[in-house]
């Protein structure tokens, strides 16, 4: 027997692998879950006291994190004006 993506597609992967495929979907969903939590606020550092740094202001690019997106799926967007 052998497997191809279409048996993951359409969820023909036997009931011996079933269980295996949604345990790695589960842990790679806590994984992402957590990278975003952890991970992502790190990126911007904190130089409050050391440096001036000039905050958000119209014009600037900036990557929009939304749990709902896919992994994969970082949308940039440009500030339009800050209420």
């Amino acid at each position: 027997m052998f497997l191809s993506p279409n048996h993951f597609l359409y969820g023909q992967i036997g009931e011996h692998l079933a269980p295996r495929v949604i345990q790695s979907q589960d842990l790679i969903t806590k994984c992402w879950r957590r990278l975003i939590k952890e991970y992502v606020s790190t990126l911007n550092t904190r130089n409050k006291w050391v440096k001036e740094i000039s905050n958000i202001a119209p014009a600037d690019v900036v990557s929009m994190v939304d749990p709902g997106n896919l992994r994969e799926h970082w949308p940039l967007s440009r500030i339009q004006e800050i209420p």
